[in-house]
């Protein structure tokens, strides 16, 4: 399972990613429409969450002088994925990120692949800074800890294993949490 990350600059961009994450769809549309744009889903589906939220979330980034108030996960397996288990999916993610506590939304998107294929991905969005807490998502290690939210997907999910350059590390880390059946099979 392919996961990328990366942050949305809080200073009033929170409407561009609403519309990127909620709006952008090609319902109803043709290639053959002059309206029809190749970046933009055929289908868009909110598992989780509001757009509200990831505004409410700028805003208070906004309001606290934060760089950044959204953090985006993007998931986005090389098969189809039930509902429950994308939403299993984010629950793995925002563990691995240490994001309990913290509100979040979940979006399927569905277009046309580079491959041809209509496979659902998914984009997991995660308040920055926690409201009641205070607590703002660490950015250390974000590369692994992507790589190991997908290798328990993957492991967890019965999906192909895609082999990365953090492999050893998250075996490692997987040792240390006490998870060695995991840390076995996913070295295999």
């Amino acid at each position: 399972m392919a996961i990328t990350e990366s942050n949305r600059k809080s200073s009033g961009r929170g409407a561009a990613v609403c519309f990127h994450i909620f709006k952008k769809t090609n319902a109803g549309l043709t290639p053959a429409n002059p309206d029809y744009n190749a970046d933009f889903n055929e289908k868009v589906e909110i598992l989780h969450g509001a757009s509200m939220d990831i505004r409410r979330w700028d805003k208070i980034a906004q309001a606290h002088g934060q760089k950044y108030g959204v953090r985006e996960i993007i998931l986005s397996p090389g098969e189809q994925l039930t509902k429950d288990q994308a939403l299993r999916a984010a629950e793995i993610a925002l563990d691995v990120h240490s994001a309990e506590g913290h509100s979040w939304a979940l979006v399927e998107h569905t277009k046309s692949r580079a491959n041809g294929s209509k496979i659902p991905h998914y984009h997991l969005l995660v308040e920055e800074r926690n409201l009641w807490t205070g607590k703002i998502l660490d950015s250390k290690s974000r590369n692994q800890l992507s790589q190991l939210t997908s290798r328990l997907m993957e492991y967890e999910f019965g999906l192909e294993p895609q082999p990365g350059k953090y492999d050893n590390w998250v075996i490692n880390r997987l040792r240390e949490q006490g998870r060695d059946q995991a840390a076995d099979d996913i070295s295999h």
